[in-house]
């Protein structure tokens, strides 16, 4: 049965319901995929500046390559910080609107499709927060190469 051919309420109601379920499901999964690739590129860069770091203290000296690894490190971690602070606050920015919005159609000061449009008209700024995580990763993956060359060259 096709969309358009359901035109009983009983019929639409477990369609309904499968669709809202899937959807938030999907969107869970999304977000904490995210979250999870978001945390590994933290720990990553923070762990990889710490090795660096303890690198440099046993060693007299060190190449120029391991002091650039160093900066991509802390770079990487920065963008990745500064990803996760920019997430919390647009999110709650996000809601804060919402619940503003709510308030005002609950008092009957604005209409359902004012709602609905300003809902869907909110920014949620997914290329940028996306751009410093890939960033992040990319500042990650060059300073791995980097660092390793540098050593590997000694």
């Amino acid at each position: 049965m096709k969309f358009k051919e359901i035109t009983d309420s009983k019929d639409s109601h477990p369609l309904d319901k499968y669709l809202a379920s899937k959807w938030e499901s999907l969107a869970e999964v999304l977000s904490s995929t995210l979250q999870r690739v978001m945390n590994y590129v933290f720990v990553l860069n923070s762990g990889a500046l710490l090795a660096t770091l303890t690198y440099i203290a046993a060693k007299q000296q060190v190449t120029r390559g391991v002091h650039f690894a160093i900066w991509c490190f802390v770079v990487g971690t920065i963008l990745i910080t500064v990803h996760a602070a920019a997430d919390y606050y647009g999110c709650r920015n996000q809601l804060r609107r919402f619940r503003r919005d709510i308030d005002s159609f609950v008092k009957n000061e604005i209409d359902w499709e004012v709602l609905a449009d300003r809902d869907n008209e909110r920014r949620t700024g997914e290329r940028i927060w996306h751009l410093l995580g890939w960033f992040s990763a990319v500042a990650l993956l060059i300073g791995l190469f980097v660092g390793i060359d540098s050593i590997c060259r000694r």
